[in-house]
């Protein structure tokens, strides 16, 4: 049966693609004479956007950057730490300890930098970079020392180790750069 039915579907196809050629609007010009009226699928035809217009505004990149931030900079640190860590064993601790660290601390500003750039931002990398540093030393000063707390100290304190190094990226990356002036009225500015 199955047969039948794909040789049937092959016999009409040369039928369906005359019907279709006929149907379509002629592309050639016919001569001088002959002119044609324009039909509304033609011309509601959709209109060309440039880039520029095409771009995310600042607060929708900033939106953006701060759900990476979140999502690479304490969500996913936590799951591995605690995917890690529900193997209950030595390993599995030390395991999930550095496997958070280098999510939260290497690959999270990294996809800050990459979603900012896929938003139309332009340059900025090489600060961005420095800002990822510069939380990495604010999350080991800050971090290490709550880390050494038992209790909830502890999840603290390397919450700020892993995510300190994707706020400074973002902070770093969207620092000084150049925008056009807001349109529209501005309820808060900071």
């Amino acid at each position: 049966m199955l047969r039948a039915e794909v040789v049937a579907l092959l016999l009409t196809l040369p039928g369906l693609a005359r019907a279709e050629v006929q149907s379509a609007p002629a592309l050639a010009d016919d001569g001088p004479n002959v002119t044609q009226a324009a039909s509304p699928a033609q011309t509601d035809a959709p209109k060309a956007v440039s880039l520029e217009a095409a771009k995310p505004t600042r607060s929708a990149r900033l939106l953006t950057e701060s759900a990476v931030v979140v999502g690479s900079g304490v969500v996913l640190p936590f799951a591995a730490y605690a995917g890690f860590t529900a193997l209950q064993s030595f390993v599995g601790f030390f395991g999930g300890v550095l496997s958070a660290t280098l999510i939260g601390a290497v690959l999270a500003p990294i996809a800050v930098i990459v979603a900012g750039h896929l938003l139309g931002a332009e340059g900025g990398t090489g600060r961005s970079v420095i800002g990822a540093l510069l939380g990495l030393v604010a999350g080991l000063l800050i971090g290490l020392p709550l880390a050494t707390l038992p209790g909830a100290g502890y999840l603290i304190g390397l919450g700020l180790l892993w995510a300190l190094p994707s706020v400074g990226t973002l902070i770093a990356f969207e620092w000084g750069r150049a925008e056009p002036p807001p349109t529209g009225a501005v309820v808060f500015r900071f």
